[in-house]
């Protein structure tokens, strides 16, 4: 899917805010970043209200089921599992293909040369664009990654390829049953590894967490959005 994103990402740290940041910065040495929603807002990727990037590309999902917002689809209660997974998929690929935002690439400048962990409640894998993963504890999950659903076991899957099959395949707001992700080990359908009330709390998260907890002891806060 080709989307302009020219106009969503040019939205970074103002020149001043950044030049005080780094100056605030420049006496420590670790930095903890708490990142929310609103770091991803200001780069054009909203996904609790319609924002051109993620309109553009969910727009006939949009008009089909009235959807007020790109969580509102995620959540949303489909008639069958072709139905939900063509709208997964396709929110998912966004998220795999949105350039990463200049606030992403303006905090990265700021925390430069200092030992950094980031704590978020983002999904949509932007940190991931600029700083390490053994730097990041994703809390509430991550899109790029599938569960199972029940869940059966202790592991999580990258879905990079099984998303890009689906969205290639999507005809009528559907993928064929075919397609669906499922459980090698127990057949289920697989969902992504996003916080609801099936979300896995397994040894991936919770060590994480334990970097996270490790982290503390020489910290300061930094949060945005």
């Amino acid at each position: 899917m080709n989307v302009d994103t020219d106009s969503t990402i040019r939205i970074g740290i103002c020149v001043q805010v950044k030049q005080r940041l780094i100056a605030l910065y420049s006496s420590v040495d670790a930095v903890l970043i708490g990142g929310g929603s609103g770091l991803s807002s200001a780069a054009g990727y909203n996904h609790y209200h319609w924002l051109p990037y993620m309109e553009e590309c969910l727009q006939d999902f949009k008009e089909w089921y009235g959807l007020k917002s790109p969580f509102d689809g995620f959540y949303y209660c489909y008639s069958s599992p072709e139905q939900q997974w063509a709208y997964y998929a396709r929110y998912i690929q966004s998220m795999w293909d949105a350039p990463t935002g200049q606030p992403y690439y303006d905090l990265r400048d700021i925390v430069a040369e200092k030992e950094v962990f980031v704590l978020t409640t983002n999904i949509d894998m932007q940190f991931e664009r600029i700083f390490q993963k053994e730097r990041i504890c994703d809390y509430q999950g991550n899109s790029g990654y599938l569960q199972c659903s029940q869940p059966c076991h202790d592991q999580i899957y990258s879905n990079v390829e099984m998303i890009r099959r689906m969205n290639e395949n999507i005809r009528e707001l559907r993928v064929p049953s075919v397609l669906l992700p499922r459980c090698n080990e127990c057949g289920r359908i697989m969902v992504p590894w996003v916080r609801d009330d099936t979300f896995l709390e397994g040894k991936d998260w919770r060590e994480s967490v334990r970097r996270y907890e490790n982290f503390l002891k020489k910290y300061l806060i930094s949060g945005f959005g």
